[in-house]
C-alpha cells in the first residue's frame, strides 16, 4: 500500500495546485444547498466533469476555500487499477493527507 499512499498524495497535491479550468456556463444548474446527494450522470464526454468544476467554482465564489473541496479524478493514471481496499484505505486516511497539506 506504500506506493498507493504516494499515489494518493500526488493526486491530492495536484488537485491543490491545479487552477480550475475556464468554465462555459450551461443551462443545467445544480442547487448548492441540497439536503441530499445529487448524481451527475451522462455518456462519456457529455460535460459531467466540467459541471463538477462549475459547482466547485460556484462554491469558491460563495467563500468556501478550495482547500475545503476535494475532487478526485478516478481516471487519473496514478489511480489506475484501484482496488476497493485501496479506496477504503484512502478514505480512512484522507484527513491525514489533506490536513498535512500534501
Amino acid at each position: 500500500m506504500a506506493n498507493r499512499k504516494d499515489d494518493f498524495r500526488i493526486v491530492l497535491r495536484e488537485w491543490r495546485e491545479k487552477k480550475l479550468p475556464e468554465i462555459i456556463e450551461r443551462e443545467v444548474k445544480i442547487p448548492l444547498e441540497l439536503n441530499q446527494i445529487a448524481a451527475i450522470i451522462g455518456p462519456r464526454r457529455a460535460g459531467k466533469t466540467y459541471q463538477m468544476f462549475s459547482i466547485i467554482k460556484a462554491l469558491v465564489e460563495k467563500g468556501i476555500s478550495k482547500e475545503n473541496i476535494l475532487y478526485v479524478n478516478f481516471e487519473h493514471e496514478r489511480l489506475s487499477n484501484l482496488k476497493a481496499e485501496d479506496l477504503r484505505e484512502y478514505f480512512l486516511n484522507i484527513n491525514h493527507y489533506w490536513v498535512a497539506k500534501v
